[in-house]
């Protein structure tokens, strides 16, 4: 009897990553370079003293086309953009997004989150905390 196997979570997603990246490199092909499907960005983990950091690059994103939502164990990022490229006889109109549910190696503060972003940089900072509410994040621009 053949042996049974596990996908883990991050097997999946490395997977899924894989397909999209090919799925991109076909679209190309038949669109202007311009209207990459590529959007799902890869996300930095790490502590800092008494917080976790989450940081990220949003190229082509800003501040007002991102949406936070962080729990005590997980973090919602959300980013739509929607911009007029200028073609040489018309106009295309470029949209697209992401949403990523990151779940946390530990509980957080979501009272105490703060985001910062700063050249096509996200940086999240979470407080370490086990409280047990959701709420929204705001983006501070320099």
């Amino acid at each position: 009897m053949p042996s049974l196997i596990v996908w883990k979570e991050r097997e999946l997603a490395k997977m899924r990553r894989e397909m999209e990246q090919l799925c991109d490199r076909l679209w190309s092909d038949f669109t202007y370079p311009t209207m990459s499907l590529s959007l799902q960005p890869e996300f930095k983990i790490f502590e800092q003293n008494d917080s976790l950091v989450v940081q990220t690059r949003l190229t082509g994103f800003g501040p007002e086309d991102i949406r936070m939502t962080v729990s005590d164990d997980e973090l919602q990022i959300k980013g739509c953009r929607q911009r007029q490229v200028a073609a040489e006889y018309n106009a295309i109109h470029q949209s697209g997004g992401f949403s990523s549910t990151l779940k946390l190696p530990c509980r957080v503060d979501p009272d105490g989150a703060r985001a910062t972003f700063r050249d096509d940089i996200l940086q999240v900072i979470l407080p370490k905390w086990s409280g047990r509410r959701a709420r929204n994040i705001r983006i501070q621009t320099p």
